[in-house]
């Protein structure tokens, strides 16, 4: 999904895109870094939490340079990390306004579903879920497409330094 949105937010920012390649296998590299970048942030976050939000935050815009500039999914992670360099302290302000958004969408959450859940424990555990499903759905709908628009709009800037 947020390969085709970088494509989007790119075409909204009235920036032309030629490609040459199929978007489908665009979106499969995007797939294989994704999924290459969050072993190596995964990993480093077992090690260490500071390393792995460090290797996170450097491969946040892997699907803009797989997407924007065709890369395969070695050289998107390679372009991303070498991207956002000098740009590691903006990533992270900018991702810690988007987490403390999302902390106000599950306290809405909690609010909206009768506030702290209750009772047996089984009961708690469910009321928590339920809460936490909405307060994510709630986010993903309604910041999702702002968080991708600011990633595309980072890429572009960092890209052009």
């Amino acid at each position: 999904m947020s390969a085709l949105g970088t494509l989007i937010v790119y075409r909204g920012m009235g920036k032309d895109l030629e490609t040459e390649g199929s978007r489908v296998v665009l979106i499969v590299y995007v797939f294989l870094a994704s999924l290459a970048a969050g072993l190596v942030g995964g990993l480093a976050l077992l090690l260490l939490v500071i390393p792995g939000i460090y290797v996170t935050l450097r491969f946040q815009s892997t699907t803009a340079a797989i997407m924007l500039e065709e890369r395969g999914p070695v050289r998107g992670l390679q372009r991303s990390w070498g991207i956002s360099g000098g740009n590691v302290w903006t990533i992270f302000g900018v991702g810690l306004v988007f987490f403390v958004v999302s902390m106000i969408f599950w306290g809405g959450a909690v609010l909206a579903t009768g506030g702290i859940p209750t009772g047996t424990t089984a009961e708690v555990v469910q009321g928590i879920e339920q809460q936490a499903t909405y307060g994510s759905a709630v986010q993903y709908v309604l910041t999702g497409p702002i968080q991708l628009c600011c990633t595309v709009y980072m890429y572009e800037a960092f890209r052009a330094k």
